[in-house]
C-alpha cells in the first residue's frame, strides 16, 4: 500500500469487499482481502503486459478481462509490483 501511494496522484478508496487504487479517474488495481492472502486485479481494456516473468495470470470472465494473481507470500511483492506499475503507466498517460 506504501509503496503505491508513493506514486504520482494515487488515491485509494476502500469499498464494500475490496479497495481500489487510481489515477485520476482511471482505476489500475483492485485488491480483495482475503483471510491468508491478497487477490489483485488488473482490467486488461486496451492494456498488455510486457513482462514475459509477470505473476498475473490472464482470466477471461463473462463480461471483462483481467490479469489476476494471489499474493500469499511477501517475496512476490515486487514482481508484481513491477506489472502494477506497468499498468499505472498506462493509465497515467
Amino acid at each position: 500500500r506504501d509503496r503505491l501511494i508513493d506514486w504520482d496522484d494515487v488515491a485509494m478508496k476502500f469499498k464494500r469487499g475490496y479497495i481500489s487504487f487510481s489515477h485520476g479517474k482511471k482505476i489500475f488495481l483492485y485488491v480483495n482481502v482475503q483471510k491468508d492472502n491478497l487477490k489483485l486485479h488488473m482490467v486488461k481494456n486496451d492494456f498488455s503486459l510486457q513482462d514475459p516473468n509477470t505473476p498475473f495470470k490472464f482470466v477471461k470472465l463473462k463480461t471483462r478481462t483481467i490479469y489476476s494473481f494471489r499474493l500469499k507470500d511477501e517475496s512476490d511483492i515486487d514482481s508484481c509490483l513491477m506489472s502494477i506499475k506497468e499498468k499505472y503507466e498506462s493509465v497515467k498517460n
